[in-house]
């Protein structure tokens, strides 16, 4: 079953103890994917070297030899199509290596549960960062670059509740 059981929701969180089964589908992976190569200094330098390109274009388009303007191209088509596809298909060989079956988080008191039938991992809640979120996602940073990815269909409405649990616990770390 997918998500959370709505009535131990109340239950498990006041014994200090929430439980989460998901199983993590390719979208939700190339999402995070996207997002993590997007935000990262990489990703800021490809989109300004893209908006670059784009505005030489518009401005200099008339200026510019055929030939230049064809290489202004390719790059744009390197960068916008291809660097996009060539992060797909990274996902869908990670997504069939490590994501092919459910996993369980439980978030306790002293950190976070992580299994799944071949594997457990337990992680206090001093080595995690931050929360964080984007549309589909929650992220639980163990550093700005790596995340264990928590769909938020699997939280059923309760997401927002879950990123509050998680940050008190961080900060709870900090103190």
């Amino acid at each position: 079953m997918e998500g959370l059981l709505a009535e131990k929701w109340k239950s498990e969180i006041m014994e200090d103890c929430l439980k989460i089964r998901f199983k993590i589908k390719l979208r939700d992976l190339y999402e995070f994917v996207i997002y993590m190569n997007y935000v990262s200094i990489r990703g800021v330098i490809t989109f300004l070297f893209c908006l670059t390109l784009i505005g030489g274009l518009v401005f200099y388009g008339d200026e510019l030899p055929k030939k230049a303007i064809a290489v202004v191209i390719i790059f744009l088509v390197l960068f916008v199509l291809i660097m996009p596809l060539e992060l797909f298909v990274k996902t869908i060989i990670q997504h069939k290596r490590s994501f092919s079956e459910e996993y369980q988080y439980e978030f306790k008191d002293k950190g976070i549960k992580i299994s799944n039938s071949e594997q457990e991992q337990f992680i206090d809640w001093s080595y995690i960062y931050k929360v964080g979120r984007t549309k589909n996602l929650i992220l639980v940073y163990l550093s700005k670059m790596r995340a264990f990815i928590l769909p938020v269909k699997a939280c059923e409405g309760k997401e927002k509740e879950l990123i509050d649990y998680i940050n008190d616990k961080i900060e709870l770390k900090n103190t």
